[in-house]
C-alpha cells in the first residue's frame, strides 16, 4: 500500500489508484529501531521502495553492538548479523522488477561499539571474492564469486564528526560506547581507526565518509529537523523517513555558437528552467504516492526538492577546459550560485502565494545562516576575475550574490521559503543516459571511448562526443590543416589524444578522463 496527501482531511491516506497519485520520488531516508518488529518493518517498507525503482538509506547505529545485553536475557549478535538479512533482502529485490539493482545506504556513526566490523565488512567479503575468482570463478557481478559473498547489495558510509578529526589530528584516543548505556566498549587511536577506513575504501571502495558536523552546519532546518543518514548516493541529507524528488539540469544544452562563430552560454534560457523546475517539482510532492505514512506527512511538510546538475564533465570539456583547471571551478561555482540564488528565489515566491513549509517558523535562522554562508563563499570566487570573465560567467556570479543578499534581507523581514531544501549533486546515472549526456552529474568524463552492450547480443564502440565540441571550441576545426579523421582514427584506436596528430600538447589536459 502507497499513501499520498489528502488536503480536504490534511492527513496521509492510503492511494487506491497509484497511477493518479504515482510513487516519483528516487530517493527515500528510513529509520530503524533496536527492536526486530522495526527492523523487519524497515526491511518491509525498502523492499517496496525498491518494487518502483527508488531507493534508501537508514542509519544503523540505534542497532545493539555484538555482546550487549537484551531485555530477555541473554546477548546481542550484533550490527552486521542484521545487516546481512538486509543485504539478503536488498540482493532479492531487482528495482522496479528488471535487472537494474536496488539502491541502498547503511550509515554507520563513529562511536558505534560496532565500528571496526562495519568498516571491514565489504573488505573482508572482497578479499574472499578474488579467492574465489582465482579459482576460476565468474568476476562477473552477477557471477557466482560476487553472489557467494555477503555486503555487496549497499553503499555503506561512516558519519565523522569534527572531534574524531580532531582527535586524528593530534593523536589521541578514541571511544567507542555501547548503545543501550553508552559505557565504554573499546579506545583506540583515532588515527588506527582512520587508517582502517582508508585501507578498507583503498580493498572495496567503501565506506564513504560522511561528515556530521558540515551536514549540520548546511541544514537550513537545524531546529527542528535532525539529520542522520542520506539517500543511497549520498545528494539528499534531510531527516528520517522522508523523501525527495530530483531533477537535473544537462548543462550542456546551453552552448550554442553565435553569429560570430564564438561558443556561448545561453544564461537567460538557464534561470527560466531553473525557475520552471522548482514550481513543478513543489507541486509534484502533494500529487504523489509514499511508501509510508509518516514519510507523505514529512515530505508534505518539508516539502524538500532536488535540482542539480548532469553532463559536467562533457559541458567543460565542450568548452575547452580542463576539468581540474581552476577555470572550471570558478565557472562551476557560477553556475552553482545562480542555481542555488534562483531556485530559493522561486521558493521565496511560492512561498508567498501558498504559504511557507511548516516549520519555516522554527527554523529561520537556520535558514539566514546558511543562505549567508552560499552569499560569503562567492567572495573568494569574485576575486579570481581572470577566470570567470570566461563567457561573461562573472555577471551571473554577481547577479547570484546581490539574490542571495535579497533573500538574506526577506527572511529577515519575515518572508518564508516554500521548501526546505532545493539543490543537490545526484549521480544521475540512469536518467543521464535518457538524455543522452557524455557523463553523468559532474563527474568527469569517464573516458573517450565506450563500449555499448546490445539488446540481441554484442557490442558496439563509440567516442565521447564532447570531445569533437572541444575541437570547435579550441579552434581545430576550422583549421585547413586539422585532419579530423586522423584524429578521429588515432583516439579510436589509442582512447588517448596523446601523440594524436596536429593536437598541440597543451590541449591535452582538456581531453583527460577519469581513467587513463
Amino acid at each position: 500500500e502507497l499513501w499520498h496527501w489528502s488536503f480536504e482531511k490534511e492527513f496521509a491516506v492510503i492511494s487506491d489508484y497509484t497511477y493518479e497519485f504515482p510513487l516519483t520520488s528516487a530517493c527515500f531516508i528510513l529509520s530503524v529501531e533496536d527492536d526486530l518488529n522495526s527492523i523487519f518493518e524497515a526491511i518491509k517498507t525498502e523492499s517496496r521502495i525498491f518494487k518502483f525503482g527508488a531507493g534508501s538509506g537508514i542509519n544503523m547505529s540505534s542497532l545493539r553492538g555484538r555482546g550487549e545485553s537484551l531485555s530477555g536475557g541473554g546477548t546481542s549478535s550484533g550490527l552486521l548479523s542484521f545487516l546481512e538479512v538486509f543485504d539478503k533482502a536488498t540482493g532479492a529485490i531487482k528495482s522496479g522488477g528488471t535487472t537494474r539493482r536496488a539502491a541502498s545506504m547503511r550509515i554507520l556513526d563513529d562511536t558505534h561499539p560496532d565500528l571496526i566490523e562495519f568498516i571491514e565488512w565489504k573488505a573482508k567479503e572482497e578479499i574472499k571474492a578474488r579467492a574465489l575468482i582465482s579459482q576460476g570463478y565468474s568476476s562477473e557481478f552477477e557471477g557466482e564469486s560476487y553472489k557467494t559473498v555477503s555486503g555487496q547489495n549497499s553503499n555503506n558510509s561512516v558519519r565523522l564528526s569534527n572531534k574524531f578529526m580532531k582527535a586524528v589530528e593530534d593523536d589521541l584516543d578514541w571511544t567507542l560506547l555501547n548503545v543501550k548505556d553508552l559505557s565504554v566498549s573499546k579506545i583506540m587511536k583515532a588515527r588506527e581507526i582512520l587508517n582502517i577506513i582508508s585501507s578498507a575504501i583503498h580493498t572495496c571502495g567503501d565506506p564513504g565518509i560522511q561528515f556530521s558536523d558540515t551536514i549540520y552546519d548546511w541544514n537550513t532546518a537545524s531546529n527542528t529537523c535532525e539529520i542522520r543518514s542520506s539517500n543511497p548516493c549520498s545528494e539528499i541529507f534531510t531527516l528520517d523517513n522522508s523523501a525527495c524528488n530530483l531533477s537535473s539540469i544537462n548543462l550542456i544544452k546551453f552552448i550554442s555558437v553565435d553569429q560570430n562563430g564564438n561558443t556561448v552560454f545561453d544564461l537567460n534560457s538557464f534561470k527560466q528552467v531553473i525557475h520552471i523546475l522548482v514550481v513543478a517539482q513543489d507541486i509534484l510532492i502533494d500529487y504523489s504516492s509514499y511508501p509510508t505514512s509518516e514519510i507523505c506527512k514529512n515530505s508534505h511538510n518539508y516539502r524538500p526538492i532536488g535540482i542539480g546538475f548532469s553532463n559536467v564533465g562533457g559541458f567543460l570539456m565542450s568548452l575547452g577546459l580542463p576539468y581540474s583547471s581552476q577555470e572550471s571551478n570558478s565557472i562551476m561555482s557560477c553556475l552553482f550560485s545562480c542555481l542555488t540564488s534562483s531556485a530559493y528565489s522561486t521558493s521565496m515566491q511560492l512561498s508567498e502565494l501558498f504559504g511557507s513549509f511548516k516549520y519555516f517558523t522554527e527554523n529561520r535562522f537556520s535558514f539566514i545562516k546558511v543562505i549567508d554562508k552560499h552569499k560569503n563563499s562567492l567572495d573568494s570566487v569574485l576575486n579570481e576575475k581572470s577566470s570567470i570573465y570566461l563567457y561573461n560567467f562573472e555577471s551571473l556570479l554577481e547577479f547570484s550574490k546581490a539574490l542571495f543578499l535579497t533573500i538574506s534581507k526577506c527572511l529577515k523581514n519575515g518572508i518564508g521559503v516554500r521548501n526546505s531544501n532545493v539543490t543537490m549533486s545526484a549521480p544521475t546515472g540512469t536518467i543521464g543516459l535518457l538524455m543522452d549526456c557524455d557523463t553523468t552529474g559532474i563527474e568527469p568524463v569517464f573516458s573517450l571511448s565506450t563500449y555499448k552492450k546490445l539488446s540481441g547480443g554484442g557490442s558496439i564502440k563509440s567516442l565521447c562526443t564532447s570531445m569533437f565540441s572541444a575541437l570547435k571550441s579550441l579552434s581545430y576545426l576550422k583549421d585547413p590543416n586539422f585532419d579530423f579523421e586522423s584524429f578521429k582514427k588515432y583516439v579510436f584506436e589509442h582512447n588517448s589524444v596523446v601523440g594524436a596528430p596536429y593536437l598541440k600538447s597543451e590541449h591535452y589536459s582538456v581531453f583527460d578522463t577519469a581513467i587513463p
